[in-house]
Formats: C-alpha cells, structure tokens, sequence
C-alpha cells in the first residue's frame, strides 16, 4: 500500500513537473511574441524629430501667450522702477515669455514621443525644467534682469534635458521584457502539488 502511494505521488508529482514545463515554455513564447523589434536609427531620429517638432510648437505658443500676459501686466509702466527709462516691462514680458516657455517645451516633447509610439514618462521629461523654471522664477521675482539671464540660458538646457529625459525613460520601459514565473509545492497533505502562476509584466 505505501509503495503504491508513493507511486501516486510520484506520478502526480511529474503531471505537475511536465505541465509547469509546458507552461513556461509557452510563457516565453508569448513573452518573445510581445517583445518589441530592436529599434533602426531611422525610427529613433524620426521620433526625436517630432519631439522637437512638437516642443517647438509648444514652446512657442506658450512664449508668445506669456509676451502677451506680461505687456498686460505691465501695461501702464506698472513694471517699470525710478530710472530704468521704462524697460522693466519689456524686461518682465520677456521674462513671463521665457518661464511659460520654458514650461510647455516638454509637454510638446512628450506629445510629440508618445505619438510616435514611444514609452516615455512625463517626470523624466520634465526633470530639468523643474530647476530652469524654479531658478528663473525666483530670480525674477528677485531681480528681472537676472531671471531673465536664467531663463533665457535654460533654454537651452531645457531642448536637451527634455529630450534626454523622455528617451532614457523610454529606453528603460523597453528593458523590462514580459514573462511568466512559475512554481510548484507540496499540498498541505502531502498527497499532492500546488501550482503557483504568476505573470510578469
């Protein structure tokens, strides 16, 4: 009687071992099915084509909206100090410019990546224009000649920096291959298998 019990594990034993097999198997074919083609150098020029296409557009927009709040702003000479012979709106005009700008280049950038068909995230886009726009604020606030200096400098670190970012982050989403995990383990009783699926996204 124990030799034929322990036959029955061992058989029940190997339908799980067999069938855990055959689950996997099929698991990482599913996962090489889903697993994206390596990218050409053309899609990844053309995609950071639009990027700047779009952040441009962005951008702008966003400039010339701020050009137009700050002449509002300033309308009447409220901008302007003792001595500055009436520059201190044109300056803060161009300042709001700069900042809205600034602020709208990586959305465009974003928009432009996920439309073509990219991963990236928003955070990483808008890493570095967290900082430009935070400094120029508050040198604007502070002096607006200076903020503007920041602004106008962080341009340019903002064009690479938002680019940067959503590429690297779309890099990092395309690293993370699917899969399946699969396991066996004894019943509480001891008189069969448990198996254990989980699916890796």
């Amino acid at each position: 009687m124990k030799a034929r019990a322990h036959l029955r594990r061992l058989r029940r034993a190997l339908s799980a071992a067999l069938l855990l097999a055959m689950l996997s198997e099929s698991g990482a074919a599913r996962a090489q099915s889903r697993a994206r083609e390596p990218e050409t150098a053309g899609e990844a020029l053309g995609r950071v084509g639009l990027e700047i296409l779009f952040g441009g557009a962005f951008a702008t927009a966003a400039f010339f909206g701020g050009l137009g709040l700050g002449a509002l702003a300033c309308d009447g000479g409220a901008c302007n100090s003792p001595g500055d012979d009436g520059d201190g709106g044109v300056v803060v005009a161009l300042g709001v410019g700069l900042l809205l700008g600034n602020a709208a280049y990586p959305a465009g950038v974003y928009t432009g990546g996920r439309l073509a068909g990219a991963r990236g995230t928003l955070f990483p886009t808008y890493a570095s224009t967290l900082v430009i726009v935070g400094a120029g604020g508050v040198g604007m606030l502070i002096d607006p000649t200076v903020g503007l200096a920041i602004l106008a400098v962080g341009s340019v670190v903002d064009l690479l920096g938002a680019i940067i970012g959503f590429e690297a982050s779309h890099a990092a989403d395309l690293s993370r291959e699917p899969g399946i995990v699969a396991a066996v383990s004894p019943t509480p009783d001891g008189r069969g298998a448990l198996l254990q699926i989980a699916v890796r996204p």
